[in-house]
């Protein structure tokens, strides 16, 4: 670092990335309670870290994923727990730690790519990573896809180490004494093993990170290939290092799903065998839309989700082409060894994401693209910058980032809206108080109409009032029903004959059922239902 910023000119540039760096975390940090996205799935996942801070519960599994609810390993409750404890149980801290979590980690990235591959690239790269309206937005409330950006470009930043020990040693492995062998192994072995729990941690975050394998298996194949083509035994000790460190970042990796592992145990691989049957029926496959549709859809989301452009089909094509071509050419023309690789490696987490998520048919959501954003964002920036070698196209640049920003920025809620009186926090607990008050027995439920599973976050506040409700999945009898309606079309929240499994059982369970009370409070319309 010190050998990058020299002379006065360098200092300037300094103080103008120290203000986008204080403008990104602005962005990341400022209104978030006022514009916090507080819904089921946030109230859910508030109330297993309540339990977990509290010390009433821990939990050895993750929030389910969308395949055939596959749950994921428990991380990402560890990972914002302590915010939630420091907060006073307020579901806005672990919001906050998300926001300080993908500050560190881009902050951490743009120093990796600023002391490897030049100032340029890392002004480039921390404009658009910075100023993403994505990257900014999925910092601002807590879910467990938001902070897969920063950890799987961490985790691509740890296997560009791995690989500069491996090729560091091949380089002085003739006057390395044998004595010293033992602890260069260890050494270059550490950031494999680091790699691996990384890659571990990603996927608990979200199954598609998956995907960040490939370029990391990719390059192990080719160093065998690499190793057999010198004609040597093929047991030598080239081939058998780098099988070694794989091993070793594999067992990294498992290490990290411990406690899915042992949960599973505990109740016969049920985790398992519902994986297992989802891939092997087809559930995860999509079974409508012709392939190539699904294929150009998600490249066009690609970029607008990547960079809020919306390209036509023919464009996308053609912008993927051109970000292979011109990223190939690049890293031949100007880089070598392990910097070369990584660039490598970035473009087939980006390239290879599109024909593979095809294959799916789930919705083009922003968070299925969150492990490929930031290796994106590098490989563009390195284009800018090839192209960045004329003084006049430094300036159109600039010029052109400066309406990125903008444009970004006036994208953001807590930019251009005014200040709200009413947020999600406060109208959940609104709701929650007024169900409190009208509770006469502890064995009471709460659904919510018309979408299932969407009453999370009222439960936590009940909760969180000392009014803990019968648990969701309970098959007990309630003494009274809670049915909270999002519409207030009454024919969308229709209460006889209704399916929603729980207040269908009431409804048979006591023919005699009645509706005591309605009230619309905070947008909603809460009935209550009792037994007759």
């Amino acid at each position: 670092m010190k050998n990058i910023f020299r002379n006065k000119k360098d200092v300037a540039f300094l103080a103008g990335l120290v203000v986008l760096i204080a403008g990104a975390v602005f962005l990341r940090f400022y209104r978030i309670p006022e514009f916090l996205t507080f819904l089921s799935d946030q109230g859910r996942d508030a109330i297993i870290l309540k339990r977990i801070v509290m010390l009433e519960k821990w939990v050895f599994v993750g929030p389910t994923t969308s395949i055939g609810n596959v749950f994921t390993g428990p991380f990402f409750y560890y990972l914002v727990a302590p915010f939630m404890l420091l907060s006073g149980l307020d579901p806005a801290g672990p919001a906050y730690g998300i926001a300080l979590i993908n500050t560190v980690g881009l902050i951490l990235s743009f120093v990796f790519v600023l002391k490897n591959f030049g100032k340029s690239t890392a002004f480039f790269f921390l404009v658009f990573a910075g100023y993403s309206v994505n990257q900014i937005m999925q910092s601002r409330f807590s879910w467990n896809p938001n902070p897969v950006s920063t950890f799987s470009f961490i985790a691509l930043m740890c296997w560009y180490y791995a690989i500069r020990e491996i090729r560091h040693h091949r380089a002085t492995h003739h006057v390395t004494p044998i004595t010293r062998s033992l602890t260069r192994f260890i050494k270059e072995s550490k950031w494999h093993l680091i790699t691996g729990i990384m890659l571990g941690l990603c996927l608990q975050l979200h199954y598609v990170t998956i995907l960040l394998i490939l370029p990391i298996g990719l390059y192990f194949l080719s160093t065998i290939f690499r190793v057999q083509s010198t004609g040597r035994v093929s047991l030598s000790k080239e081939f058998l290092r780098p099988l070694y460190q794989m091993i070793l970042g594999f067992l990294g990796g498992v290490v990290t799903f411990t406690p899915l592992i042992l949960f599973d145990i505990k109740n016969k691989f049920i985790n398992l065998h519902t994986l297992l049957r989802a891939t092997s029926t087809g559930e995860i496959q999509a079974k409508s839309f012709l392939y190539y549709d699904r294929l150009t859809d998600t490249l066009r989301t690609l970029w607008f989700h990547s960079f809020g452009i919306k390209l036509d089909t023919e464009w996308s094509i053609f912008s993927l082409f051109a970000l292979i071509l011109l990223t190939l050419w690049i890293a031949q023309r100007y880089h070598h060894g392990v910097e070369r690789v990584f660039i490598y490696g970035c473009l087939v987490v980006v390239v290879s994401f599109v024909p593979l998520f095809a294959l799916i048919e789930t919705g083009r959501h922003v968070h299925y693209y969150n492990h490929l954003y930031l290796a994106l964002y590098f490989l563009v920036a390195l284009i800018l910058n090839s192209a960045s070698r004329f003084n006049i196209v430094k300036l159109v640049w600039c010029v052109g980032l400066g309406v990125y920003m903008y444009q970004q920025m006036y994208l953001l809620p807590q930019i251009v809206e005014p200040m709200r009186k009413n947020t999600q926090m406060t109208e959940a607990k609104n709701v929650a108080t007024y169900i409190k008050s009208q509770i006469t027995s502890p064995e009471y439920q709460v659904v919510g109409l018309p979408f299932y599973e969407t009453e999370g976050h009222y439960r936590y506040y009940l909760e969180y009032l000392g009014a803990r409700p019968m648990t969701a999945d309970s098959l007990g009898d309630p003494h009274e029903l809670f049915v909270i309606c999002h519409q207030l079309n009454l024919k969308d929240c229709e209460i006889p004959g209704n399916a929603q499994w729980q207040l269908a059982d009431f409804q048979n369970r006591h023919p005699q059922w009645r509706v005591v009370s309605a009230r619309e409070i905070a947008g909603v319309r809460v009935y209550k239902i009792v037994q007759q």
